[in-house]
């Protein structure tokens, strides 16, 4: 059986790229099949992934305060977690999320009354239009809030996707 030599994952005969990390393989009459990788390559997963995409915080922090930063997606309870925990750098982060969550809830909000109106005026046949743009914007929205609440109580301080790297709350 041949092996990638980038990775060493198994190859299947004849193939031309590694079913794993998609390197071009070596055609099997020049490949050793008979020994393993020796020099695996480095693990180059986007940083996405990762448990903790805020910076360094304290592993006590997080333990200490999972039930208290889930709190901060509820809405308005986002500062909640700032005034009962104001030295935890988990909670702030938290914070921040929920925060800027209800700000784009606030937005999709005022856009949709806006809407609304001009479809009002158009005719009240439109007015379903913005109900379901409404509705979708507000579906994502709960999708966030539902990530930023499953980040805060398994410990992950994982910024939401689109809007995490607004930084409000310092």
């Amino acid at each position: 059986m041949a092996f990638c030599t980038h990775c060493g994952t198994p190859l299947e005969e004849g193939a031309a790229f590694c079913p794993h990390c998609g390197a071009k393989t070596v055609p099997s009459q020049q490949a050793n099949t008979n020994t393993a990788y020796t020099n695996p390559a480095p693990n180059t997963a986007p940083p996405s992934y990762a448990a903790n995409t805020s910076g360094p915080i304290d592993p006590r922090d997080i333990a200490d305060n999972k039930g208290m930063a889930f709190l901060a997606y509820l809405g308005v309870l986002f500062f909640i977690p700032l005034v009962a925990r104001p030295e935890s750098k988990y909670c702030r982060f938290h914070a921040n999320q929920g925060l800027v969550l209800l700000l784009l809830d606030i937005a999709i909000y005022i856009v949709a009354a806006i809407l609304s109106s001009l479809f009002l005026m158009i005719s009240w046949r439109m007015y379903w239009l913005s109900s379901l743009l409404y509705l979708a914007a507000s579906g994502i929205v709960l999708t966030f809030s539902i990530m930023g609440i499953v980040n805060a109580a398994t410990g992950k301080a994982k910024r939401l996707p689109i809007i995490g790297n607004i930084n409000i709350i310092k």
